[in-house]
């Protein structure tokens, strides 16, 4: 497994990834319309990609395929964190997570903050997050739960 800096043009393969995430994991956690609303069939590639730059993603690669991607803003905010459906549970999110720790070191970030969804939660309480409320966020019409977590470094 390999992380780097996301590049124009990976936008689709992103897009998919996130999309069966959201559909194929999440599904345990929110009902099909909650996961319709999170991750819509339509794809936008301009306004992804815009997305995807403006936040500064970073992929996690294995084998020229992308199986998990993130970001880390200059506030220590974690805006995406997404390991594809097919590579659960085999160290590509604590590979992002590391990643995203020695950015965070980098640019002397002294906490992260991350909405986590009902899925991701165990994973980031695992990581040393804590939770500092559960929210009720509206997208698309539908109300969906997820929990603000912190982590002090």
């Amino acid at each position: 497994m390999k992380i780097r800096a996301y590049h124009f043009g990976e936008e689709h393969e992103i897009w998919q990834l996130f999309y069966q995430t959201i559909h194929y994991v999440n599904v345990k956690d929110y009902s099909q319309k909650q996961l319709d609303a999170w991750a819509p069939r339509s794809f936008e590639q301009l306004l992804w990609r815009d997305k995807l730059a403006k936040l500064g993603s970073f992929v996690c690669v294995n084998s020229q395929q992308i199986i998990g991607y993130s970001d880390l803003q200059n506030n220590g905010y974690i805006d995406h964190f997404f390991c594809h459906s097919q590579y659960q549970g085999v160290g590509v999110g604590t590979a992002l997570m590391a990643y995203i720790h020695t950015l965070a070191e980098q640019r002397s970030i002294t906490h992260l903050s991350a909405d986590v969804s009902i899925t991701a939660m165990p994973f980031f309480e695992n990581k040393g997050f804590k939770i500092v409320k559960q929210q009720a966020v509206q997208i698309r019409g539908q109300i969906l739960g997820n929990y603000k977590m912190i982590k002090s470094l």
